[in-house]
């Protein structure tokens, strides 16, 4: 089933952390790794494998909510509106938490002509603060106008945008159906000229662009960092004492889950373990310090040579045998 995947990835040219990401995902295939082969895949130019390993994935774990999002936002970006809606709303786990993921449901439910489900997105978001930035400035424009002038005038900015918008010109009524057909097809009219004259003026007080672009803003961290590798490279972080380094992965992974109080613990934890590193780094001499990294960096060294010997053991015993 994954094969094809693995067969790519062993002809490409891998960071070393991509290559220890790579095994993992040839030794536990049906782990959730999957979500940082697909990211791999997607920057080397393989977007329909990726896209294609994601669907999968999440269709085996479908409570990885992480990886939902990413498979959402990745039908966005190409268009498929309609199947990534469904991506979203038939999730088995609540998405309500996630900022991502409702920003992507109300520009999909606008994109759609869901009037009904939006205005109750609206409301849910409003109260969990989730809504600023261009999304205030949309949520303003439906209260103050009808919806369907401003769905067309959002669509004629995801028209300017370069978003193939087929048959979104009418409104549709949400199924809870997962769709095997998702609606997308090709521009087949151009922009009004004037409308967009308009927007460009100041129908919405932010930038245009920014309805659409900052969805990469918002876009989930490295997936790398969403695995439990992740969280195991975490821990060793900070039996090393690399507070720092350990800190920043698990805000990473909060950022991801807001509501993980794991997450949130260790990251109290580890900013406390930092600061008072600094304070007693105060007090050391600076030359002592640096003779100290350096022997943190040898015995890392040590320590990659060692585990090199005991494959190149293990090998040579597989041979004779």
């Amino acid at each position: 089933m994954f094969e094809s995947y693995i067969e790519i990835m062993q002809d490409l040219s891998l960071s070393s952390l991509d290559r220890e990401t790579l095994q993992t995902f040839k030794a536990n295939p049906n782990g959730r790794v999957f979500l940082a082969i697909t990211e791999i895949l997607h920057k080397h130019g393989f977007e329909d494998d990726a896209l294609q390993l994601l669907m999968q994935g999440v269709q085996q774990h479908p409570t990885y909510s992480a990886a939902r999002v990413v498979l959402a936002k990745r039908l966005f970006k190409s268009s498929i509106f309609q199947e990534a809606w469904e991506i979203l709303d038939q999730s088995p786990v609540s998405l309500r938490e996630n900022k991502t993921a409702q920003i992507l449901k109300f520009r999909l439910a606008l994109l759609l002509g869901y009037e009904e489900k939006l205005v109750f997105l609206r409301q849910d978001m409003d109260v969990r603060g989730q809504l600023d930035g261009a999304l205030r400035q949309l949520n303003d424009e439906l209260k103050a106008k009808s919806f369907q002038d401003v769905r067309q005038a959002f669509l004629e900015v995801a028209r300017a945008e370069g978003y193939e918008l087929g048959e979104l010109n009418t409104p549709k009524v949400a199924t809870d159906q997962f769709s095997e057909n998702p609606s997308s097809g090709t521009l087949t009219e151009e922009p009004d000229p004037v409308l967009l004259d308009r927007l460009i003026e100041g129908f919405y007080v932010a930038p245009v662009s920014e309805i659409f672009s900052k969805l990469d803003e918002e876009a989930t961290p490295d997936p790398d960092k969403h695995d439990l590798d992740a969280v195991t490279l975490a821990q060793v972080y900070r039996k090393q004492g690399c507070f720092q380094k350990a800190l920043e992965i698990y805000q990473r992974l909060l950022y991801m889950a807001p509501n993980n109080d794991l997450f949130k613990k260790q990251v109290e934890e580890l900013k406390s373990l930092r600061d008072e590193q600094h304070r007693q780094e105060q007090h050391i001499d600076p030359d002592l310090v640096e003779r100290l990294d350096q022997v943190q960096k040898v015995d890392a060294k040590i320590s990659a040579l060692n585990r090199l010997l005991v494959k190149l053991e293990d090998y040579e015993a597989q041979r004779d045998t």
